[in-house]
């Protein structure tokens, strides 16, 4: 399995707790948990999804594998989910986000070379749009 949850967890000062889980049929979901609105799973696209980082604004990001290849997403704290697929990418990673949105990670292209990029945060940070090759930086 691509995904191997029960290891992620982070928090921020504003009270939010997001991790990662597997259930008993080892389906991987990434989860918030806050004093006011308890535990939340979130599957991004109904997909096996795993948290990578927060930031203190409380976007977001990680990997979800849609049974062909990993994808890596950012889910601003409004809920919106933006996938980041940088182009000729077969495997997508996401590593961190910073308080901006910004993402930064590693992909695979065909011939299996391993490359890092830099997603800078599509459209506003209230009404995010699929980031494409816009807003992107590869190393290649």
């Amino acid at each position: 399995m691509p995904i191997d949850g029960g290891g992620n967890v982070g928090a921020v000062g504003s009270g939010v707790v997001v991790g990662d889980y597997s259930d008993a049929d080892e389906f991987v979901h990434v989860f918030t948990w806050t004093e006011a609105e308890g535990f939340t799973t979130l599957d991004f696209q109904n997909n096996l999804t795993g948290m990578r980082a927060i930031n203190q604004r409380g976007d977001i990001s990680g990997i979800y594998f849609d049974g062909v290849t990993l994808h890596g997403f950012l889910r601003p704290k409004n809920g919106t989910e933006v996938t980041i697929d940088p182009p000729d990418s077969v495997w997508t990673d996401t590593a961190v986000v910073n308080s901006r949105g910004t993402v930064a990670g590693a992909y695979s292209d065909a011939s299996s070379n391993g490359h890092g990029y830099i997603a800078i945060h599509c459209g506003s940070r209230d009404s995010p749009k699929e980031c494409g090759s816009r807003g992107l930086t590869t190393d290649s």
